[in-house]
């Protein structure tokens, strides 16, 4: 009995979690309840507070899927002729991304949970970002702690570009593609890194 209570009790779990997946994906976070979600995947609401303690655990395995698939996106295997073209593919590919899964995409930003984040959930943030700390790393020439700052004020700035862009506010300025926009952000900022490695190099000499 305890083998088959344990392979239902997953089942309902996924199937809650698709569920939601669902619902975030063509009405937005705002349409994610326990009442639409229970009924979709088939159970009573009762049911959904024995599976998770309350919406907010639901909510991040939604977006635990988002980050499974945002890192799956990053990590296709793509050829580039120099470092800086690596950036900007992963650029790419992250602008295309939060259009193609705007919804859940979204999500990842509007919730708010009101405890820490978990530490599985933390190492698949880590796990997406390390894609962009890895294309970094050859532009950077210093070590880890600086490497890692360059890729998160680099990726925060594209976040900024996508979330205007995606919203429409881009267009209220009369400002270029998303696309454009992060090839020009990404191109001035490994220009800036280059220059400032070459002064420090300058004055080593």
């Amino acid at each position: 009995m305890t083998n088959v209570a344990k392979v239902s009790h997953e089942d309902l779990k996924s199937k809650l979690i698709q569920a939601a997946i669902h619902i975030v994906q063509n009405e937005g976070y705002t349409g994610l309840n326990v009442r639409k979600t229970a009924s979709m995947a088939g159970c009573a609401i009762g049911m959904v507070y024995k599976i998770f303690d309350n919406m907010d655990e639901l909510a991040i395995h939604v977006n635990a899927d988002t980050l499974d698939k945002l890192d799956k996106c990053l990590s296709h295997p793509c050829s580039f002729n120099y470092p800086g073209e690596a950036v900007q593919k992963l650029a790419d590919r992250y602008i295309a991304f939060s259009r193609d899964n705007f919804n859940l995409w979204s999500m990842l930003f509007e919730h708010r949970m009101e405890r820490a984040l978990p530490d599985w959930f933390r190492q698949k943030i880590a796990q997406c970002f390390g894609h962009v700390e890895k294309a970094m790393a050859p532009l950077t020439k210093a070590g880890p702690p600086a490497s890692v700052d360059h890729a998160k004020v680099l990726w925060a700035s594209l976040h900024g570009i996508c979330s205007l862009s995606i919203t429409g506010k881009l267009d209220t300025v009369g400002a270029q593609s998303a696309s454009t926009l992060a090839a020009e952000m990404i191109n001035n900022y490994i220009a800036g890194l280059a220059a400032r490695t070459k002064r420090k190099d300058s004055f080593r000499e």
